[in-house]
């Protein structure tokens, strides 16, 4: 599953190649933002995901903790919102009956990386236009 999706988030830098030729730094930037909005993720999916095991995550309403969340993206940077996948993607997978113990990881990644590189590349592309 990780290869999959690993070749998802290469098959979203793919589609701004020419991009990267023009402004070959960007690709010096890429692994930076990878790092920097999985770290960002994963705090937020470890608390999580200590709140799911003993069963206190249902005392908070998912609304409350995304707009928790957003606010705190926001508050980071309008670009980072992977806080927010650190929150839902556990509970997707728990409501959905898959262990988000095991799981979220993999689609944290995934989301966080597409998203980051996708919208990184794609302003890097329209400024150059």
């Amino acid at each position: 599953m990780n290869l999959i999706t690993a070749f998802a988030a290469a098959f979203v830098v793919g589609m701004f190649e020419s991009t990267i030729a023009q402004i070959v730094a960007l690709a010096a930037f890429l692994p930076v933002l990878a790092g920097q909005c999985g770290n960002t993720g994963c705090q937020a999916l470890a608390i999580t995901l200590r709140g799911i095991t003993p069963g206190q995550i249902k005392d908070h309403p998912l609304r409350r903790l995304l707009r928790k969340e957003i606010l705190l993206g926001a508050l980071n940077g309008a670009c980072i919102g992977s806080g927010i996948f650190g929150v839902a993607v556990p509970l997707v997978l728990q409501r959905f009956g898959a262990d988000p113990a095991t799981a979220s990881s993999i689609f944290l990644t995934t989301f966080t990386d597409i998203i980051g590189m996708g919208l990184m590349l794609f302003l890097a592309t329209s400024l150059v236009l």
